[in-house]
């Protein structure tokens, strides 16, 4: 458990860009977030504290792994169906 609350804010900001600033404040974001709403969470459905947080975390990295920019399964699909224009096509 400990592991993945080290390892997915940081996972989630890297599907999410590539700059190291932006990573870092993006990762610290996704920690607190995850942190207050799987502790409101715990709370209201009588949970432990630390799952609670973990599986925020990871609801948070799947929702940027499928809707990530550059990284993410629906950007990669969307790429590939497009067609490869090889400089032939619109001269008429």
């Amino acid at each position: 458990m400990v592991i993945a609350i080290l390892v997915t804010p940081g996972s989630t900001a890297y599907l999410l860009t590539e700059r190291f600033d932006r990573m870092l404040g993006i990762s610290i974001a996704t920690s607190v977030f995850s942190c207050v709403m799987g502790t409101y969470l715990s709370y209201h459905f009588d949970v432990s504290t630390g799952g609670a947080i973990v599986v925020f975390l990871t609801v948070l990295f799947m929702v940027a792994m499928v809707f990530a920019p550059k990284y993410g399964i629906l950007a990669q699909s969307f790429r590939s169906q497009q067609p490869i224009l090889d400089g032939k096509q619109g001269k008429g």
